[in-house]
Protein backbone atom coordinates (compact mmCIF):
# COMPACT_ATOMS: atom_id res chain seq x y z
CA UNK A 1 0.00 0.00 0.00
CA UNK A 2 1.51 3.39 -1.02
CA UNK A 3 1.92 5.76 2.25
CA UNK A 4 -0.39 8.38 0.73
CA UNK A 5 -3.53 5.55 1.04
CA UNK A 6 -2.17 4.12 4.37
CA UNK A 7 -2.32 7.33 5.97
CA UNK A 8 -5.98 8.25 4.39
CA UNK A 9 -6.76 4.39 5.54
CA UNK A 10 -5.62 4.82 8.99
CA UNK A 11 -7.46 8.67 9.09
CA UNK A 12 -10.19 6.63 8.23
CA UNK A 13 -10.24 3.22 11.04
CA UNK A 14 -9.33 6.16 13.68
CA UNK A 15 -12.43 8.18 12.90
CA UNK A 16 -14.46 5.22 12.54
CA UNK A 17 -13.54 3.86 16.24
CA UNK A 18 -13.02 6.94 18.07
CA UNK A 19 -14.47 9.83 16.07
CA UNK A 20 -18.11 8.60 16.01
CA UNK A 21 -19.82 12.18 18.26
CA UNK A 22 -22.66 9.75 19.68
CA UNK A 23 -19.84 7.19 21.21
CA UNK A 24 -17.63 10.12 22.15
CA UNK A 25 -20.83 12.30 23.96
CA UNK A 26 -21.99 9.14 24.92
CA UNK A 27 -17.78 8.26 26.73
CA UNK A 28 -18.61 12.16 28.71
CA UNK A 29 -21.53 11.62 29.65
CA UNK A 30 -21.02 8.21 31.38
CA UNK A 31 -17.74 9.58 33.04
CA UNK A 32 -20.06 12.36 34.59
CA UNK A 33 -22.64 10.10 35.60
CA UNK A 34 -21.85 6.65 35.88
CA UNK A 35 -19.39 6.69 39.51
CA UNK A 36 -19.26 6.20 43.35
CA UNK A 37 -20.85 9.04 45.35
CA UNK A 38 -19.02 12.00 46.90
CA UNK A 39 -18.66 11.55 50.41
CA UNK A 40 -19.98 14.69 52.83
CA UNK A 41 -16.25 15.42 53.73
CA UNK A 42 -14.84 15.19 50.44
CA UNK A 43 -14.60 18.41 48.78
CA UNK A 44 -11.72 17.74 46.58
CA UNK A 45 -14.78 15.15 45.36
CA UNK A 46 -16.94 17.79 44.71
CA UNK A 47 -14.18 20.31 43.11
CA UNK A 48 -13.00 16.95 40.69
CA UNK A 49 -16.89 16.58 39.66
CA UNK A 50 -17.18 20.25 38.94
CA UNK A 51 -14.12 20.42 36.43
CA UNK A 52 -15.38 17.16 34.98
CA UNK A 53 -19.21 18.68 34.07
CA UNK A 54 -17.22 21.81 32.78
CA UNK A 55 -15.03 20.06 30.47
CA UNK A 56 -18.15 17.37 29.52
CA UNK A 57 -20.82 20.74 28.92
CA UNK A 58 -17.41 22.28 26.75
CA UNK A 59 -16.90 19.21 24.96
CA UNK A 60 -20.66 18.58 23.97
CA UNK A 61 -21.26 22.20 22.88
CA UNK A 62 -18.24 21.86 20.19
CA UNK A 63 -20.28 18.50 19.25
CA UNK A 64 -23.63 20.58 19.04
CA UNK A 65 -24.84 17.54 21.02
CA UNK A 66 -25.43 19.63 24.58
CA UNK A 67 -28.96 17.98 24.58
CA UNK A 68 -27.60 14.72 25.08
CA UNK A 69 -27.40 15.28 28.96
CA UNK A 70 -30.17 17.57 29.47
CA UNK A 71 -32.21 14.53 29.85
CA UNK A 72 -34.30 14.74 33.33
CA UNK A 73 -33.05 11.16 33.82
CA UNK A 74 -29.29 12.03 33.45
CA UNK A 75 -29.36 14.90 35.35
CA UNK A 76 -30.57 12.77 38.28
CA UNK A 77 -27.95 10.51 37.70
CA UNK A 78 -25.62 13.64 38.09
CA UNK A 79 -27.12 14.99 41.46
CA UNK A 80 -27.46 12.17 43.02
CA UNK A 81 -23.63 11.98 43.27
CA UNK A 82 -23.18 15.14 45.59
CA UNK A 83 -23.46 15.23 49.15
CA UNK A 84 -27.02 15.17 50.45
CA UNK A 85 -26.97 18.99 51.55
CA UNK A 86 -25.59 20.03 48.28
CA UNK A 87 -28.70 17.84 46.23
CA UNK A 88 -30.83 19.99 49.25
CA UNK A 89 -29.41 23.15 47.66
CA UNK A 90 -29.65 22.37 43.81
CA UNK A 91 -33.47 21.36 44.36
CA UNK A 92 -34.13 24.63 46.16
CA UNK A 93 -32.22 26.14 43.43
CA UNK A 94 -34.45 24.15 40.82
CA UNK A 95 -37.62 24.89 41.83
CA UNK A 96 -36.81 28.62 41.86
CA UNK A 97 -36.09 28.48 38.25
CA UNK A 98 -39.23 26.07 38.04
CA UNK A 99 -41.26 28.94 39.26
CA UNK A 100 -39.62 31.71 37.14
CA UNK A 101 -39.13 30.17 33.65
CA UNK A 102 -41.51 27.00 34.37
CA UNK A 103 -38.87 25.09 32.74
CA UNK A 104 -36.45 23.01 34.53
CA UNK A 105 -32.67 24.24 34.98
CA UNK A 106 -30.00 23.63 31.89
CA UNK A 107 -27.28 21.90 32.14
CA UNK A 108 -24.97 25.10 32.26
CA UNK A 109 -27.08 26.67 35.34
CA UNK A 110 -25.93 23.62 37.40
CA UNK A 111 -22.26 24.26 36.14
CA UNK A 112 -22.07 27.28 37.44
CA UNK A 113 -23.77 25.97 40.30
CA UNK A 114 -21.38 23.37 40.98
CA UNK A 115 -18.59 25.66 40.66
CA UNK A 116 -19.69 28.17 43.17
CA UNK A 117 -20.23 25.26 45.61
CA UNK A 118 -17.06 23.98 45.10
CA UNK A 119 -15.20 27.31 45.69
CA UNK A 120 -17.04 27.82 48.94
CA UNK A 121 -15.96 24.35 50.09
CA UNK A 122 -12.31 25.16 49.41
CA UNK A 123 -12.86 28.52 50.66
CA UNK A 124 -14.17 27.04 54.40
CA UNK A 125 -11.21 24.99 54.49
CA UNK A 126 -8.48 27.45 54.32
CA UNK A 127 -10.28 29.40 57.02
CA UNK A 128 -10.40 26.34 59.64
CA UNK A 129 -6.89 26.05 58.66
CA UNK A 130 -5.75 29.34 59.46
CA UNK A 131 -7.47 29.18 62.58
CA UNK A 132 -4.71 29.07 65.46
CA UNK A 133 -7.75 27.57 68.23
CA UNK A 134 -8.34 24.05 68.84
CA UNK A 135 -9.03 21.91 65.85
CA UNK A 136 -11.93 20.03 65.31
CA UNK A 137 -13.63 17.62 63.04
CA UNK A 138 -14.81 19.26 60.27
CA UNK A 139 -17.45 17.36 57.82
CA UNK A 140 -16.42 20.47 55.29
CA UNK A 141 -12.75 19.75 55.01
CA UNK A 142 -12.15 16.16 55.57
CA UNK A 143 -11.35 16.49 59.68
CA UNK A 144 -8.48 17.86 61.35
CA UNK A 145 -6.91 15.86 64.04
CA UNK A 146 -4.43 17.52 65.55
CA UNK A 147 -6.24 18.70 68.86
CA UNK A 148 -4.88 19.57 71.83
CA UNK A 149 -7.35 18.92 75.07
CA UNK A 150 -9.59 15.76 75.86
CA UNK A 151 -13.31 16.10 76.18
CA UNK A 152 -14.76 13.49 78.09
CA UNK A 153 -18.05 12.26 77.01
CA UNK A 154 -20.83 10.73 79.52
CA UNK A 155 -19.93 7.40 79.03
CA UNK A 156 -20.58 4.75 81.53
CA UNK A 157 -19.76 1.15 81.84
CA UNK A 158 -23.02 -1.01 81.51
CA UNK A 159 -24.41 -4.76 81.55
CA UNK A 160 -26.48 -5.56 78.47
CA UNK A 161 -28.65 -8.84 77.81
CA UNK A 162 -31.41 -9.68 74.70
CA UNK A 163 -34.75 -9.75 76.34
CA UNK A 164 -35.07 -13.40 77.83
CA UNK A 165 -31.63 -13.94 78.29
CA UNK A 166 -29.96 -14.59 81.51
CA UNK A 167 -26.36 -14.01 80.61
CA UNK A 168 -25.06 -10.53 80.21
CA UNK A 169 -22.00 -8.51 77.89
CA UNK A 170 -20.31 -6.13 79.98
CA UNK A 171 -19.49 -2.85 77.49
CA UNK A 172 -19.61 0.96 77.35
CA UNK A 173 -22.66 3.11 76.54
CA UNK A 174 -23.04 6.98 75.83
CA UNK A 175 -25.54 8.47 77.67
CA UNK A 176 -26.77 10.74 74.41
CA UNK A 177 -28.66 14.07 75.28
CA UNK A 178 -28.35 14.78 71.65
CA UNK A 179 -29.78 11.74 70.36
CA UNK A 180 -34.03 11.18 70.22
CA UNK A 181 -33.10 7.37 69.47
CA UNK A 182 -31.22 4.69 70.96
CA UNK A 183 -28.68 2.67 69.08
CA UNK A 184 -25.81 -0.06 69.40
CA UNK A 185 -23.75 -1.81 67.27
CA UNK A 186 -24.28 -4.91 64.88
CA UNK A 187 -21.25 -6.13 66.68
CA UNK A 188 -22.74 -6.09 70.29
CA UNK A 189 -25.98 -7.62 68.80
CA UNK A 190 -23.82 -11.00 67.11
CA UNK A 191 -22.07 -10.65 70.57
CA UNK A 192 -25.30 -11.26 72.15
CA UNK A 193 -26.06 -13.72 69.94
CA UNK A 194 -29.95 -12.39 69.12
CA UNK A 195 -32.01 -11.04 66.01
CA UNK A 196 -34.72 -8.60 65.93
CA UNK A 197 -37.23 -7.18 62.80
CA UNK A 198 -36.06 -5.43 60.46
CA UNK A 199 -37.10 -1.97 60.26
CA UNK A 200 -36.44 1.49 57.86
CA UNK A 201 -34.64 4.09 59.49
CA UNK A 202 -34.01 8.07 58.61
CA UNK A 203 -30.13 9.16 60.45
CA UNK A 204 -29.51 12.62 60.42
CA UNK A 205 -26.53 13.96 61.65
CA UNK A 206 -25.60 18.12 61.99
CA UNK A 207 -24.44 17.74 58.03
CA UNK A 208 -25.74 14.95 56.67
CA UNK A 209 -28.33 12.09 56.79
CA UNK A 210 -29.36 9.25 55.07
CA UNK A 211 -32.52 5.99 54.68
CA UNK A 212 -31.13 2.85 55.65
CA UNK A 213 -32.28 -0.41 56.48
CA UNK A 214 -31.43 -1.92 60.05
CA UNK A 215 -32.27 -4.30 62.78
CA UNK A 216 -34.33 -3.32 65.85
CA UNK A 217 -33.62 -5.13 68.87
CA UNK A 218 -34.90 -5.37 72.18
CA UNK A 219 -32.13 -4.95 75.01
CA UNK A 220 -31.71 -4.89 79.05
CA UNK A 221 -28.98 -3.27 80.93
CA UNK A 222 -28.33 -2.30 84.67
CA UNK A 223 -25.07 -0.64 86.24
CA UNK A 224 -22.02 -2.47 87.56
CA UNK A 225 -21.37 -0.02 90.25
CA UNK A 226 -23.91 -0.71 92.74
CA UNK A 227 -24.63 -3.93 94.10
CA UNK A 228 -26.14 -6.77 92.70
CA UNK A 229 -29.39 -7.15 94.52
CA UNK A 230 -30.19 -3.62 94.41
CA UNK A 231 -29.55 -2.90 90.53
CA UNK A 232 -32.35 -2.04 88.54
CA UNK A 233 -32.47 -3.41 84.77
CA UNK A 234 -33.42 -0.32 82.47
CA UNK A 235 -35.45 -1.76 79.50
CA UNK A 236 -34.52 -0.63 75.87
CA UNK A 237 -37.51 -2.14 73.89
CA UNK A 238 -36.20 -0.13 70.23
CA UNK A 239 -32.52 -0.51 69.88
CA UNK A 240 -31.31 0.17 66.17
CA UNK A 241 -28.09 -1.91 65.23
CA UNK A 242 -25.88 0.21 63.32
CA UNK A 243 -23.24 -0.93 61.41
CA UNK A 244 -21.10 1.76 61.23
CA UNK A 245 -21.05 2.94 64.90
CA UNK A 246 -19.16 6.14 66.19
CA UNK A 247 -15.40 5.37 67.28
CA UNK A 248 -15.96 6.74 71.06
CA UNK A 249 -12.87 5.63 72.76
CA UNK A 250 -10.53 8.49 72.72
CA UNK A 251 -13.33 9.94 74.49
CA UNK A 252 -13.59 7.46 77.56
CA UNK A 253 -12.01 9.15 80.88
CA UNK A 254 -9.54 7.06 82.53
CA UNK A 255 -7.99 7.12 85.96
CA UNK A 256 -5.04 9.70 84.78
CA UNK A 257 -6.98 11.92 83.59
CA UNK A 258 -9.21 12.66 86.59
CA UNK A 259 -6.92 12.19 89.24
CA UNK A 260 -5.82 15.72 89.79
CA UNK A 261 -9.18 16.79 90.20
CA UNK A 262 -10.36 16.52 94.33
CA UNK A 263 -14.35 16.02 93.63
CA UNK A 264 -13.93 12.73 91.09
CA UNK A 265 -11.93 11.10 93.38
CA UNK A 266 -14.06 8.51 94.41
CA UNK A 267 -15.86 8.18 90.99
CA UNK A 268 -15.36 4.77 88.56
CA UNK A 269 -14.24 5.51 85.50
CA UNK A 270 -15.48 2.97 82.79
CA UNK A 271 -13.76 0.30 81.28
CA UNK A 272 -10.93 0.85 78.86
CA UNK A 273 -12.95 -0.70 76.05
CA UNK A 274 -14.73 1.10 72.93
CA UNK A 275 -18.57 1.73 73.06
CA UNK A 276 -20.91 -0.01 71.48
CA UNK A 277 -24.24 0.89 73.32
CA UNK A 278 -25.94 4.99 72.32
CA UNK A 279 -28.59 5.80 75.23
CA UNK A 280 -30.92 8.22 73.71
CA UNK A 281 -33.51 10.65 75.11
CA UNK A 282 -36.08 8.11 74.06
CA UNK A 283 -35.14 6.47 77.51
CA UNK A 284 -35.55 9.40 79.82
CA UNK A 285 -35.15 7.31 82.97
CA UNK A 286 -31.53 5.99 82.01
CA UNK A 287 -30.16 10.20 81.34
CA UNK A 288 -31.85 11.65 84.17
CA UNK A 289 -29.81 13.48 86.74
CA UNK A 290 -30.04 11.75 90.21
CA UNK A 291 -26.72 13.95 91.53
CA UNK A 292 -24.54 16.62 90.00
CA UNK A 293 -21.01 17.05 91.46
CA UNK A 294 -19.37 20.21 90.34
CA UNK A 295 -15.62 21.69 90.45
CA UNK A 296 -14.74 25.17 89.52
CA UNK A 297 -15.43 27.28 85.90
CA UNK A 298 -13.68 25.24 83.14
CA UNK A 299 -13.20 21.91 85.01
CA UNK A 300 -14.80 18.57 84.67
CA UNK A 301 -18.36 17.83 86.36
CA UNK A 302 -20.17 14.23 87.27
CA UNK A 303 -23.74 13.53 87.23
CA UNK A 304 -25.09 10.51 88.56
CA UNK A 305 -28.00 8.13 87.05
CA UNK A 306 -29.39 5.30 87.32
CA UNK A 307 -26.59 3.36 85.37
CA UNK A 308 -23.77 4.76 87.67
CA UNK A 309 -21.51 7.97 87.54
CA UNK A 310 -20.44 10.08 84.19
CA UNK A 311 -17.48 12.19 83.50
CA UNK A 312 -18.14 15.37 81.28
CA UNK A 313 -16.46 18.30 80.23
CA UNK A 314 -12.77 18.93 79.23
CA UNK A 315 -9.80 16.62 81.03
CA UNK A 316 -6.55 19.42 80.06
CA UNK A 317 -4.30 19.06 78.01
CA UNK A 318 -3.03 16.31 76.76
CA UNK A 319 -0.19 15.66 75.05
CA UNK A 320 1.21 16.93 71.22
CA UNK A 321 1.63 13.24 70.59
CA UNK A 322 -1.79 12.23 70.74
CA UNK A 323 -4.45 13.05 68.40
CA UNK A 324 -8.02 13.78 69.44
CA UNK A 325 -11.20 14.47 67.21
CA UNK A 326 -13.85 16.79 68.30
CA UNK A 327 -17.08 15.64 66.71
CA UNK A 328 -21.09 16.57 67.56
CA UNK A 329 -23.00 13.83 68.54
CA UNK A 330 -26.30 15.19 67.57
CA UNK A 331 -28.43 12.02 66.44
CA UNK A 332 -31.84 12.39 64.51
CA UNK A 333 -33.48 9.27 63.64
CA UNK A 334 -36.92 8.29 62.59
CA UNK A 335 -38.38 5.06 62.14
CA UNK A 336 -41.36 3.82 59.66
CA UNK A 337 -44.06 4.72 62.72
CA UNK A 338 -42.39 7.85 63.31
CA UNK A 339 -42.16 9.65 59.97
CA UNK A 340 -44.93 12.24 59.56
CA UNK A 341 -47.53 12.86 56.69
CA UNK A 342 -45.30 16.17 55.61
CA UNK A 343 -42.14 13.78 55.54
CA UNK A 344 -44.26 10.82 53.55
CA UNK A 345 -45.27 13.41 50.76
CA UNK A 346 -42.03 14.22 50.67
CA UNK A 347 -40.92 10.92 49.62
CA UNK A 348 -43.26 10.78 47.79
CA UNK A 349 -42.54 13.79 45.32
CA UNK A 350 -38.21 12.60 45.72
CA UNK A 351 -39.39 10.06 43.32
CA UNK A 352 -39.62 13.19 40.77
CA UNK A 353 -36.32 13.90 41.30
CA UNK A 354 -34.66 11.81 43.40
CA UNK A 355 -32.19 8.47 43.28
CA UNK A 356 -35.36 6.53 41.95
CA UNK A 357 -35.13 7.73 39.12
CA UNK A 358 -31.26 6.87 38.41
CA UNK A 359 -31.65 3.13 38.81
CA UNK A 360 -32.66 0.25 40.33
CA UNK A 361 -30.42 -1.27 42.91
CA UNK A 362 -33.16 -2.75 45.58
CA UNK A 363 -31.98 -2.54 49.05
CA UNK A 364 -30.80 -5.21 51.20
CA UNK A 365 -32.97 -6.32 54.39
CA UNK A 366 -31.18 -8.14 57.12
CA UNK A 367 -33.59 -11.76 56.01
CA UNK A 368 -32.27 -10.73 52.46
CA UNK A 369 -28.48 -10.51 53.76
CA UNK A 370 -28.78 -14.00 55.93
CA UNK A 371 -30.66 -15.43 52.61
CA UNK A 372 -27.29 -14.49 50.55
CA UNK A 373 -25.36 -15.54 53.12
CA UNK A 374 -26.66 -19.12 52.70
CA UNK A 375 -27.01 -19.21 49.28
CA UNK A 376 -22.73 -18.18 48.33
CA UNK A 377 -22.23 -21.06 51.30
CA UNK A 378 -24.12 -23.33 49.73
CA UNK A 379 -23.89 -22.96 46.15
CA UNK A 380 -22.31 -25.56 43.61
CA UNK A 381 -21.98 -26.98 40.03
CA UNK A 382 -23.42 -30.49 39.58
CA UNK A 383 -24.21 -32.13 36.70
CA UNK A 384 -24.21 -29.11 34.48
CA UNK A 385 -26.85 -27.08 36.93
CA UNK A 386 -26.11 -24.85 39.82
CA UNK A 387 -27.71 -26.11 43.29
CA UNK A 388 -28.32 -24.40 46.41
CA UNK A 389 -29.56 -24.96 49.54
CA UNK A 390 -33.19 -23.83 50.69
CA UNK A 391 -32.94 -20.81 52.95
CA UNK A 392 -34.68 -22.04 56.11
CA UNK A 393 -35.95 -19.23 58.26
CA UNK A 394 -34.84 -22.07 61.13
CA UNK A 395 -31.50 -24.01 60.51
CA UNK A 396 -33.38 -27.25 61.58
CA UNK A 397 -36.85 -26.75 60.64
CA UNK A 398 -39.22 -29.43 62.92
CA UNK A 399 -41.99 -29.90 60.21
CA UNK A 400 -45.91 -32.45 61.19
CA UNK A 401 -46.62 -35.18 59.61
CA UNK A 402 -48.59 -34.21 56.51
CA UNK A 403 -48.90 -37.11 54.47
CA UNK A 404 -52.74 -37.56 55.44
CA UNK A 405 -53.60 -34.14 53.92
CA UNK A 406 -51.49 -34.58 50.64
CA UNK A 407 -53.10 -38.11 50.48
CA UNK A 408 -56.34 -36.68 50.91
CA UNK A 409 -55.79 -33.96 47.95
CA UNK A 410 -54.30 -36.51 45.81
CA UNK A 411 -57.09 -38.53 45.91
CA UNK A 412 -58.85 -35.14 45.16
CA UNK A 413 -57.25 -34.89 41.93
CA UNK A 414 -57.37 -38.06 41.25
CA UNK A 415 -61.58 -38.03 41.28
CA UNK A 416 -60.95 -35.43 39.10
CA UNK A 417 -58.85 -36.42 36.64
CA UNK A 418 -60.87 -39.82 36.37
CA UNK A 419 -63.98 -38.04 35.10
CA UNK A 420 -62.04 -35.76 32.61
CA UNK A 421 -60.19 -38.09 29.83
CA UNK A 422 -58.45 -35.47 28.04
CA UNK A 423 -57.01 -33.34 31.21
CA UNK A 424 -55.84 -36.82 32.42
CA UNK A 425 -53.56 -37.60 29.19
CA UNK A 426 -52.47 -33.86 29.41
CA UNK A 427 -51.67 -33.82 33.20
CA UNK A 428 -49.61 -37.39 33.13
CA UNK A 429 -47.91 -35.76 29.90
CA UNK A 430 -46.61 -32.61 31.88
CA UNK A 431 -45.79 -34.77 35.44
CA UNK A 432 -43.85 -36.85 32.81
CA UNK A 433 -41.89 -33.65 31.23
CA UNK A 434 -40.64 -33.24 34.91
CA UNK A 435 -39.16 -36.70 35.59
CA UNK A 436 -37.67 -36.28 31.67
CA UNK A 437 -36.48 -33.53 32.28
CA UNK A 438 -34.67 -34.17 35.41
CA UNK A 439 -37.12 -31.61 37.67
CA UNK A 440 -38.34 -34.64 39.61
CA UNK A 441 -37.24 -38.02 40.65
CA UNK A 442 -38.50 -41.20 42.12
CA UNK A 443 -37.87 -41.42 46.12
CA UNK A 444 -36.71 -45.21 46.78
CA UNK A 445 -39.11 -47.16 49.10
CA UNK A 446 -36.18 -48.10 51.16
CA UNK A 447 -35.84 -44.23 51.89
CA UNK A 448 -35.18 -43.56 55.65
CA UNK A 449 -36.08 -39.64 56.73
CA UNK A 450 -35.93 -38.43 60.21
CA UNK A 451 -38.84 -37.36 62.13
CA UNK A 452 -39.22 -33.80 61.42
CA UNK A 453 -37.70 -33.56 58.06
CA UNK A 454 -40.22 -34.88 55.46
CA UNK A 455 -42.85 -32.32 54.07
CA UNK A 456 -44.63 -33.48 51.49
CA UNK A 457 -46.03 -31.07 48.44
CA UNK A 458 -49.87 -31.71 47.55
CA UNK A 459 -50.14 -30.36 43.61
CA UNK A 460 -52.77 -29.85 41.23
CA UNK A 461 -53.57 -28.31 37.40
CA UNK A 462 -54.19 -25.07 36.58
CA UNK A 463 -54.74 -23.26 33.05
CA UNK A 464 -54.89 -20.40 31.70
CA UNK A 465 -58.29 -19.34 29.79
CA UNK A 466 -56.25 -17.26 27.15
CA UNK A 467 -53.69 -19.85 26.61
CA UNK A 468 -56.48 -22.99 26.94
CA UNK A 469 -54.13 -25.66 25.17
CA UNK A 470 -51.15 -25.26 27.73
CA UNK A 471 -51.57 -26.71 31.27
CA UNK A 472 -49.06 -26.16 34.60
CA UNK A 473 -48.97 -28.66 37.30
CA UNK A 474 -48.36 -26.69 40.30
CA UNK A 475 -47.19 -27.80 43.86
CA UNK A 476 -48.39 -26.00 46.78
CA UNK A 477 -46.25 -24.61 48.63
CA UNK A 478 -48.88 -22.51 50.87
CA UNK A 479 -50.86 -25.78 51.77
CA UNK A 480 -51.16 -26.02 55.71
CA UNK A 481 -50.53 -28.36 58.24
CA UNK A 482 -51.11 -27.84 62.10
CA UNK A 483 -50.66 -23.68 61.82
CA UNK A 484 -47.68 -24.33 59.59
CA UNK A 485 -46.31 -24.42 55.63
CA UNK A 486 -43.22 -24.66 53.38
CA UNK A 487 -43.78 -21.11 53.03
CA UNK A 488 -43.78 -20.33 56.44
CA UNK A 489 -40.66 -21.62 57.33
CA UNK A 490 -38.76 -20.73 54.19
CA UNK A 491 -37.14 -16.81 53.67
CA UNK A 492 -38.57 -14.73 50.60
CA UNK A 493 -35.22 -13.64 49.65
CA UNK A 494 -34.30 -10.74 47.96
CA UNK A 495 -37.11 -9.28 45.69
CA UNK A 496 -34.52 -9.20 42.50
CA UNK A 497 -37.35 -7.65 39.71
CA UNK A 498 -36.46 -4.52 38.28
CA UNK A 499 -38.60 -1.38 39.45
CA UNK A 500 -40.61 -0.16 36.11
CA UNK A 501 -39.86 3.49 36.58
CA UNK A 502 -36.68 2.64 36.21
CA UNK A 503 -36.98 0.42 33.47
CA UNK A 504 -39.06 2.89 31.33
CA UNK A 505 -36.73 5.30 31.78
CA UNK A 506 -33.44 3.27 30.72
CA UNK A 507 -35.71 2.14 27.93
CA UNK A 508 -35.27 5.84 26.20
CA UNK A 509 -31.65 5.67 27.08
CA UNK A 510 -30.02 3.15 24.18
CA UNK A 511 -31.02 2.49 21.11
CA UNK A 512 -31.36 -1.28 21.19
CA UNK A 513 -33.56 -2.78 23.74
CA UNK A 514 -33.40 -6.35 24.69
CA UNK A 515 -36.00 -8.64 26.40
CA UNK A 516 -36.15 -12.04 28.16
CA UNK A 517 -38.54 -14.40 29.68
CA UNK A 518 -37.98 -17.44 31.96
CA UNK A 519 -38.83 -20.46 30.22
CA UNK A 520 -40.12 -22.76 32.96
CA UNK A 521 -40.38 -22.45 36.81
CA UNK A 522 -41.70 -24.54 39.44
Amino acid sequence: MKPNEGYKQARKLLKERFGNNFMVAEAWIKQITEGDPIRTNNPQGVRDLADDVKACVEALRAMDMLEEIDSRCRMVKLVSRLPLYIQGRWRKEAQRTVEITGKYPHIVKFTSFLETVAKELFDRCLELLNRKSVEANSSACGGLENGTSKVSLPIVTVLVRGKGQSDFVRTNALLDHGSNKTFCSVELVNQLGISGQPASLNLKTLNDGKDMLVEEVYLEVMSTVVKRKCREILCLPRVYALNDFPELRSSVATSADVYRWNHLNDVLVPHRQNVSLLIGQDVPKGLMPIEVRRGKDGEPYVIKTVLGWTINGPLGNISEDLHMASACHFVYGKSDSDISLEARVEQFWSIDTGQVLAGSVPELSVDDRRVLKVWNGSIKLKEGHYELSIPFIDECPNFPDNKSLALKRLLYLKKRLSEDTDLHKRYTKEVNKLFDKGYAECIPSTCNTEEGKLWYLPHHAVSNPNKPDKLRVVFDCAAECKNTSLNKNVSQGQDLANKLLGVLLRFRERNIALMADIEAMF
